[in-house]
């Protein structure tokens, strides 16, 4: 089990929310070549995804999708204009 993290501070976390713009979700996703679980930041309309981490099993990932969750919602109780949906 291998996992890799993006060590954001909280100001370089809000900057790259900031950089998308309209409804941004918090996702894990599967590459398929890869088998790896990422978690990310994913604005739909405009097709980007920022990924945050990197997994290779679904347990870690969903730990880690957890934590980054828990930080979005502190972060959003600290900021009201911060809004973010959660991981699907």
């Amino acid at each position: 089990m291998s996992s890799t993290y993006l060590h954001l501070t909280d100001e370089e976390l809000l900057a790259r929310i900031a950089r998308l713009s309209g409804d941004v979700t918090l996702v894990r996703a599967q590459n398929r070549e890869t088998g790896e679980f990422c978690i990310g930041l994913c604005e739909r309309a405009a097709g980007k995804f920022m990924p945050l981490s990197t997994h290779t099993d679904e347990a870690s990932a969903m730990r880690a999708g957890a934590e980054f969750a828990a930080r979005l919602d502190r972060l959003a109780a600290e900021q009201p204009e911060l809004q973010l949906r959660h991981i699907h």
